[in-house]
C-alpha cells in the first residue's frame, strides 16, 4: 500500500488532558481535526473488499461449526441452550399452582422442542418431558429418533439415521424402556451410561413420579432452581436498568439539545484509509487464528492455547507502521484518558444505562423477526445460541476464569479498539455519527456466532458503544460498558448452568 504525503495536522487539544496535542482554534471550530489519516482511496476500496470477504468467511465458519456439532460422534453432557430452557421449565413447572401446572409445563415444552436439532437433543428433551410428568409428550419426542419417517413426525434437521453414532440407538432403547416400564426397569449400569452421555437430563428423568419431598427429586431440582433464580434475577435487573435508562436517555437528550452536553470526539479530515486497513487486517488475522486452531485441534486432539487470541491486539500497531505518529494513533483509537479514568468509567456506565432502551428495541425487532420467520417457514426453528453457553456449564475454575478473561477483558479492549476505535474513526471522516454508529454496529453484530435473530440487539449494543465514544472521545467509557454488559451475562450463565 502507498503512503500518503499530505502534511499531518495536530490532533484536537483538550486542556484537561496534559497529553493532548494542540490544534488551531479555526480548525477546532470547523468540527474536524484537520488530520488526514495515512492511506489512499484505492487502499480504502481494497480494504472494504477484504472486510467483506473476511465477514463472509467468518459467517461460513459459523455455519460449518454448527454442522460439525450436529455430526459429533461423542455426546457432551453439557447441552447448552437446551439445558438452560429445560432447567427453567422444570423449576417453573414445580412452582406453578396445581391447576396451572400442566398448562405451564406444556407451553414450556413447546419451547424446549423448538431447540431440538440433533438426536442427542431429542433424547434429552424426552428425558426432560418425562421428568415433568409429560410421558406421552416424551414418547412423541422420542419418536423423532426411533421413527423419524413415521406419520406426523417432524424430522430432525440434517439428521441422517444411517450416519448416526452407535450410542444414539442404544440410548434411545434405554430411554424407551424408562418411558414404558419406569426407571426401575433399567439397571444401574444403563443409568450410568445415560448419566455419562446426558448429564442432568438423565438424573432428572430418573426422578419422574417421585414426590417433591424425595431427596433424589430435590437434588435433581436444585440445578433447575438455580437456573430459574438466575433468569428471574437477570429479568429484574434488566427491567430496573431499562426504567432507569429511559429516564437517563431523556435527560441526556434534553441536556444535549440545550447545549449542556457536548461531544468530545473530533472526526478526521476525509481521505485516509489506515484505520479501515486495521479492521481488514484484524479480521484476516482472526480468520487465520481460527484455521490454526482447527489444525491444532485436528492434529493433536486438544484445544489450541487461548494465548493465541491475545496476539490479535498487535494488529492495532498497523497505523504506526503505515506512518501515523503515536499520538495520532492514540487519539484516533480513543486510547487516552479523557477527563480522567474514573470519570470516563462513570460516564461509560451512564451511557450504557441510557442506551438500554435502544438495546430493548433491538430485542423487539428480534421477536418480530422470529415471528415473521416462523410465519414464512411454518416452524419456530431453534433459538439463537452462542458457544459460551456450552462452556458456561463445563465447570472448573480455569473454565470460569477463561470465560471472564475473554468476555470482560479481551473483548472490551480488543473489540472496542477495533470497532469503536479504528472503524468508527474511519467512517466518521466521511459520515455523521448516527450513520457511522449504525454501520459499525451492523458489522460488529453480523460476525458474532449467535445467528441472524440476534443481529438487531447486538447491532443496537454496538450502536450504543459508538455513541459513548462519540460523547466521550476516549474509549474508556465504552470499554467499561462492554465489560459490565459481558460480566453480567457471564455471571448469569454460570449460575444458570452450574
Amino acid at each position: 500500500m502507498d503512503h500518503d504525503t499530505t502534511p499531518i495536522a495536530p490532533m484536537p487539544h483538550d486542556p484537561r488532558d496534559r497529553d493532548s496535542p494542540r490544534i488551531p482554534p479555526d480548525e477546532r471550530a470547523s468540527g474536524r481535526s484537520g488530520l488526514r489519516d495515512p492511506g489512499s482511496p484505492v487502499a480504502g476500496v481494497v480494504s472494504w473488499l477484504a472486510v467483506a470477504g473476511m465477514v463472509g468467511l467468518i459467517l461460513l465458519s459459523h455455519t460449518m461449526v454448527g454442522a460439525s456439532e450436529q455430526k459429533q460422534t461423542e455426546p457432551s453432557p453439557t447441552a447448552g441452550i437446551l439445558q438452560l430452557f429445560a432447567r427453567y421449565a422444570a423449576a417453573a413447572t414445580e412452582l406453578a399452582p396445581g391447576a396451572q401446572s400442566a398448562q405451564v409445563r406444556d407451553e414450556l415444552l413447546d419451547t424446549i422442542e423448538s431447540t431440538v436439532a440433533t438426536p442427542d437433543d431429542a433424547l434429552r428433551a424426552t428425558l426432560a418431558a418425562h421428568g415433568m410428568g409429560a410421558t406421552e409428550r416424551a414418547a412423541k419426542i422420542l419418536d423423532r429418533v426411533t421413527d423419524p419417517t413415521g406419520e406426523g413426525i417432524t424430522p430432525l434437521p440434517g439428521d441422517v439415521p444411517e450416519q448416526r453414532p452407535a450410542y444414539i440407538a442404544e440410548d434411545a432403547a434405554r430411554v424407551r424402556t424408562v418411558l414404558e416400564s419406569g426407571a426401575e426397569a433399567l439397571d444401574p449400569a444403563d443409568w450410568a451410561v445415560l448419566s455419562d452421555h446426558h448429564g442432568w437430563f438423565a438424573y432428572y428423568g430418573r426422578t419422574a413420579g417421585m414426590p417433591p419431598t424425595a431427596s433424589d427429586r430435590q437434588a435433581a431440582l436444585r440445578p433447575a432452581d438455580r437456573t430459574l433464580f438466575a433468569i428471574v434475577a437477570l429479568a429484574f435487573t434488566g427491567g430496573t436498568g431499562l426504567l432507569g435508562g429511559v429516564v437517563l436517555l431523556i435527560v441526556l437528550l434534553i441536556r444535549l439539545g440545550n447545549g449542556r452536553v457536548r461531544t468530545r470526539y473530533t472526526p478526521p479530515a476525509p481521505g485516509g484509509s489506515v484505520y479501515l486497513e486495521t479492521l481488514a487486517i484484524f479480521l484476516a488475522a482472526f480468520v487465520a487464528l481460527g484455521l490454526i486452531g482447527d489444525a491444532i485441534r485436528t492434529s493433536t486432539n486438544t484445544d489450541p492455547p487461548e494465548a493465541l487470541m491475545w496476539l490479535l491486539p498487535l494488529v492495532l500497531l498497523w497505523p504506526m507502521v503505515r506512518g501515523a505518529r503515536r499520538v495520532e494513533t492514540k487519539y484516533a483509537l480513543g486510547w487516552h484518558r479523557g477527563e480522567g479514568f474514573l470519570k470516563e468509567i462513570g460516564a461509560g456506565l451512564v451511557g450504557y444505562l441510557a442506551g438500554l432502551p435502544v438495546v430493548a428495541l433491538g430485542f423487539l425487532l428480534t421477536l418480530l423477526l422470529a415471528f415473521l420467520m416462523a410465519a414464512v417457514s411454518g416452524a419456530q426453528g431453534p433459538p439463537p445460541s452462542h458457544p459460551v453457553v456450552q462452556q458456561a456449564g463445563g465447570g472448573g475454575v480455569w473454565s470460569v476464569l477463561s470465560l471472564y478473561l475473554l468476555a470482560s477483558v479481551w473483548a472490551p479492549i480488543v473489540e472496542e479498539s477495533v470497532f469503536r476505535g479504528a472503524l468508527f474513526h474511519h467512517l466518521r471522516g466521511r459520515l455523521g455519527a448516527l450513520a457511522s454508529a449504525a454501520i459499525v454496529g451492523f458489522i460488529f453484530a453480523i460476525i458474532h456466532p449467535q445467528g441472524i435473530l440476534l443481529v438487531p440487539p447486538l447491532m443496537a449494543l454496538g450502536f450504543v458503544f459508538c455513541m459513548i465514544r462519540e460523547w466521550r472521545g476516549s474509549l474508556i467509557g465504552s470499554m467499561a460498558a462492554h465489560a459490565l454488559h459481558n460480566a453480567v451475562l457471564i455471571t448469569v450463565l454460570i449460575v444458570a448452568m452450574s
